[in-house]
């Protein structure tokens, strides 16, 4: 499951990706993001960090979609190391953001 979010203050898009080693998917969160250079810098090639928190901060029921699902409101914050392949890392703190997404009765 990919979710392009909507992040305040970065001039391109992050993604939220679960990983895909994991059935259930439970606790599991990996942040992309891509400079303006087309980089790709991956929380997940960083091991065993301790700066990684992602804290989801606010769920807020939404309208229906044109589908007829039900559609939520998640706020989110996190900080964490970022780190492209080829070996260039950076810290992102205090990135504050939210995304919608569709759910089940």
């Amino acid at each position: 499951m990919e979710l392009n979010l909507v992040i305040l203050n970065l001039p391109t898009k992050v993604i939220w990706k679960k990983f895909p080693f994991d059935s259930l998917q439970l606790g599991t969160v990996e942040v992309i993001y891509t400079d303006d250079n087309g980089e790709v810098f991956s929380s997940a090639n960083v091991n065993g960090s301790t700066l990684n928190q992602f804290n989801l901060t606010e769920l807020i029921p939404y309208q229906r979609n044109n589908a007829g699902q039900k559609t939520s409101i998640a706020k989110i914050s996190f900080s964490c190391m970022l780190k492209s392949d080829s070996g260039t890392e950076i810290l992102m703190e205090n990135v504050i953001g939210s995304f919608g997404f569709a759910h089940p009765d």
